[in-house]
């Protein structure tokens, strides 16, 4: 998959879901199609990842925690935490290195 092709699947995804894996085909191509279509699903996870950093006012402090979560009407409380991590790095989703402004969402 060519980095073209993966940047215009990214920013679909920003507007809308797809709707149908033939979507992909029309943006990668037949073959590659043909190699990733076992991999490719349209169902929602119901596995979430939630990070959170908190921040003490007029300082620098920061703490940081990571949980993963299984949200499911099969479960009595509706979900259930299967990791949690304390003293996480606020800057932990993107890698070992503090964030850029290409990182960061634009003010709305």
């Amino acid at each position: 998959m060519t980095q073209e092709a993966l940047g215009q699947i990214v920013e679909l995804r920003k507007t809308r879901n797809f709707t149908s894996p033939f979507e992909v085909r029309e943006i990668v191509g037949p073959e590659v199609f043909a190699e990733i279509f076992p991999y490719l699903t349209l169902t929602p996870s119901q596995y979430y990842t939630i990070r959170s950093v908190g921040k003490l006012n007029y300082s620098r402090i920061t703490e940081g925690i990571e949980a993963v979560v299984c949200i499911s009407n099969k479960i009595d409380k509706k979900y259930q935490i299967i990791q949690w991590k304390e003293g996480v790095s606020p800057y932990s989703q993107y890698g070992t290195r503090a964030p850029s402004q290409n990182d960061l969402p634009e003010k709305g």
